[in-house]
């Protein structure tokens, strides 16, 4: 699988959900060059890695566009904690 093909990265179990999706799509062999496209070319494979420096990175950004842009939004999930 992929985390054969990328041992840095390894397995997460949040990549179940996303071979799942593609599975449900498409065959095995194209959904797995899918989710390898999918994690190696849209720095996706940042949200499967142990360590959490880009994902923390990631949600800033995420953050701080949600207050400049929708603030109620922002106002309404930072209520929740």
């Amino acid at each position: 699988g992929y985390s054969c093909r990328r041992p840095g990265v390894g397995y997460v179990q949040g990549m179940s959900h996303v071979a799942a999706m593609l599975l449900l799509n498409m065959g095995p062999e194209e959904a797995f060059v899918c989710m390898v496209n999918l994690l190696d070319r849209w720095h996706f494979q940042d949200f499967f890695m142990v360590s959490m420096p880009r994902v923390e990175r990631y949600a800033h950004a995420v953050n701080t566009m949600l207050a400049r842009h929708l603030p109620k939004v922002w106002g309404h999930l930072r209520g929740l904690g």
